[in-house]
């Protein structure tokens, strides 16, 4: 596949034209019709053309993507069939062995179940709704951590805090963190406490900065220093939730 992410010479090979039909779709800014194909948003969200172009064809290996294979029926979805790069209206034709990733499904699920709230915080800090989301994803480990999974504590606040309802214990017994009612009280929460750091702060790289440059973000609680990758990780989580912010708003 390395000739189909390095090179756009025509191939004979009925799997890397499938792939490039995908590939020049998703170049060429379709992304809405991309997304109706099915790509995987991950997908979408890569930068660098050659990445992207590897990540195409590995995604549709995965699926089981056979050039002599039939395509499977799913019932009359109205959607396409990525591995084909052409919508099938109204058949929702999927490939035969097609999975969900776990991984997209948390991230669909994160979103589809926080947007409103975050919208709200968003409108009133002037900044995009995938900002707010995606510090509390990176903060919360997608809502697994045990300080979300207990304590509705979805960005890493400290006991007192405005709307808390409680606190829990660090693993070593020496921090209190916060809890909270709901996602919604840790967020208006969280604006109350750093707001007005972030406020209008739209490029996912500043917005993150400034959160760090407070020091109440990506602080190592051991030697009091910037976690160097702290910027970069949350700018990528950000960015990475744009295409379901989409997805979930059917852009």
């Amino acid at each position: 596949m390395d000739r189909f992410a390095f090179s756009d010479d025509d191939d004979p090979d009925p799997s890397i034209a499938r792939c490039r039909r995908i590939a020049e779709i998703i170049e060429n800014g379709e992304l809405a019709k991309a997304e109706k194909l099915g790509v995987p948003p991950a997908i979408l969200a890569i930068e660098d053309r050659a990445l992207r172009r590897l990540a195409i064809a590995e995604a549709l290996a995965k699926a089981g993507f056979n050039a002599e294979e039939p395509r499977v029926p799913a019932g009359n979805t109205g959607g396409g069939d990525w591995t084909s790069g052409e919508a099938s209206a109204g058949t929702g034709v999927v490939p035969a062995r097609a999975k969900v990733d776990p991984t997209e499904k948390k991230k669909g699920d994160f979103v589809d179940a926080h947007l409103a709230d975050a919208q709200k915080a968003a409108d009133e800090l002037h900044v995009p709704v995938e900002n707010i989301l995606g510090l509390s994803a990176l903060e919360s480990g997608w809502g697994e951590h045990r300080f979300a999974a207990e304590g509705n504590n979805y960005f890493g606040i400290h006991y007192p805090a405005p709307f808390a309802t409680g606190y829990v214990l660090t693993d070593d017994g020496k921090t209190k963190v916060a809890t909270f009612a709901s996602y919604a009280d840790s967020l208006r929460s969280f604006v109350k406490i750093s707001g007005s750091i972030v406020r209008g702060k739209s490029d996912p790289t500043e917005f993150a900065r400034a959160l760090q440059d407070s020091r109440k973000f990506g602080i190592n609680s051991d030697t009091g220093e910037k976690e160097p990758t702290y910027v970069h990780s949350t700018a990528k989580t950000i960015e990475g939730l744009r295409p379901f912010i989409a997805r979930h708003r059917g852009d």
